[in-house]
């Protein structure tokens, strides 16, 4: 796995970690919902293993 697969994947983790912080500190009601019901939808596929990419499940893949 090269590093700047790693460094990207990690870029856009703190990017959208940014935006989150960003909405829910200074963002009106609706933009705190639509990013907390994006936020909770990407952790439910975590749950269900769906859309996890070989990176988050290591080298195997599996």
């Amino acid at each position: 796995m090269g590093q700047g697969i790693y460094s990207q994947v990690l870029s856009g983790r703190l990017g959208r970690t940014a935006l989150f912080i960003a909405a829910t500190t200074y963002g009106d009601t609706g933009m705190v919902a639509q990013v907390v019901t994006r936020v909770r939808a990407v952790h439910a596929r975590a749950r269900n293993g769906a859309g996890r990419s070989r990176l988050s499940r290591g080298r195997s893949g599996a």
